[in-house]
């Protein structure tokens, strides 16, 4: 241990550089990681509160709204439905936009149609069950149109296919490069001490005295590289999370940071990478 950190010290310009790459790198990975999980979640959130908005013509009766209502909550698949007359609509609309919401106040006339807020059981919610009741709502007399939020969870769920495609990739040339780095950095301290090395070799030194300070030199850097990486996510995850609106009802979700579990992992990994990047450097050298 004395000479690990010995060596350490002795190299301090190639081992901080070594450690800051590994931590840029485990920080990007994290990142990635990070964003899809909540992602994941937002989805899962979302779709479990999905209701299908029902908008009915202006000037209908009261009779006549409840005959919509009526064949609506009939149809197969509609748990439960809920009148929004124009004025709640509108006073939604400006709890929604919170400050600005006085913008509002100077409307002539509320342009917001009455709506019906359908609830679906849970086996109506797929692609072609829902197709097939929209066209239902839409042949109702006194519907002007439909809408489903559903289209917004199919669109992040491809963005999440795509995160964790562009997060594989780049998982890999990352690994890649610190693998480079850390091998490299390993090797100009090891040649550095080349002489010093052969010495011991003569006087008598195994190979396991030899390759141990380098392999545990290997082991700090990534785990110094790992740690900076989990303290550099989580004080931008601080710094840039917030409470994410989204439109056409998707739920209103909390940002979370990463389990207790995979922050571990996030740190194994950098040491991991130390001592592969070590012993790779290593086998080059003592197969010479």
């Amino acid at each position: 241990m004395r000479a690990t950190f010995s060596g350490f010290a002795q190299n301090k310009v190639p081992n901080l550089v070594a450690v800051a790459t590994i931590a840029l790198a485990l920080l990007i990975m994290g990142a990635f990681i990070l964003l899809h999980f909540n992602l994941a979640r937002l989805i899962e959130s979302s779709t479990q509160g999905l209701s299908v908005s029902v908008y009915l013509k202006d000037g209908l009766s009261q009779p006549a709204v409840e005959r919509v209502q009526k064949e609506a909550s009939g149809l197969p698949g509609v748990k439960s439905l809920k009148h929004v007359s124009k004025e709640e609509a509108l006073a939604d609309l400006k709890k929604r936009l919170g400050g600005q919401g006085g913008l509002l106040d100077g409307l002539e006339e509320n342009p917001l149609p009455a709506s019906l807020e359908l609830d679906l059981e849970p086996e109506a919610r797929r692609s072609d069950r829902i197709v097939a009741l929209i066209s239902r709502l839409k042949a109702i007399s006194g519907v002007e149109d439909v809408d489903f939020a559903q289209e917004w969870a199919d669109k992040l769920k491809v963005f999440i296919r795509f995160v964790k495609l562009a997060g594989l990739v780049v998982g890999g040339l990352l690994f890649l490069a610190i693998v480079f780095i850390i091998a490299n950095t390993i090797k100009l301290t090891v040649l550095a001490r080349e002489e010093e090395l052969e010495i011991m070799r003569l006087v008598g030194a195994t190979e396991t005295f030899i390759r141990t300070p380098f392999i545990l030199e290997g082991l700090l850097q990534g785990l110094a590289g790992g740690l900076a990486a989990l303290a550099g996510l989580g004080l931008g995850f601080m710094l840039l999370t917030a409470r994410v609106r989204l439109p056409l009802g998707l739920a209103l979700i909390e940002w979370t940071f990463l389990s207790p579990a995979w922050c571990s992992y996030l740190v194994a990994a950098g040491a991991g990478l130390g001592l592969v990047g070590s012993f790779l450097s290593l086998g080059r050298f003592m197969r010479k």
